[in-house]
């Protein structure tokens, strides 16, 4: 499970480098899912963070396009994933 967390966290990176945030989501969700499959704290806790800049990119996008719904959803999310950051 490692290597496919790590390999999915990675092409979520990357998507997120080339400004498809939607892949990266997509990419790192999997990548989370991985990580708590096989019990990999750290890992899991690497990857929410890396939620949490994603979620904030696509919030701040929806806002600036005027889309108040889809901001506040992903401004929660954003806030969500770092509460478990935290944890």
């Amino acid at each position: 499970m490692e290597g496919a967390a790590l390999a999915f966290k990675g092409l979520g990176f990357c998507e997120e480098q080339v400004l498809n945030k939607f892949e990266a989501q997509n990419n790192f969700e999997t990548a989370l899912e991985k990580a708590a499959e096989g019990s990999l704290e750290n890992i899991a806790r690497d990857i929410s963070k890396d939620l949490v800049r994603v979620y904030q990119k696509i919030a701040v996008e929806y806002e600036q396009m005027g889309d108040t719904g889809n901001s506040l959803e992903f401004f929660e999310k954003c806030l969500e994933m770092a509460r478990r950051v935290q944890d």
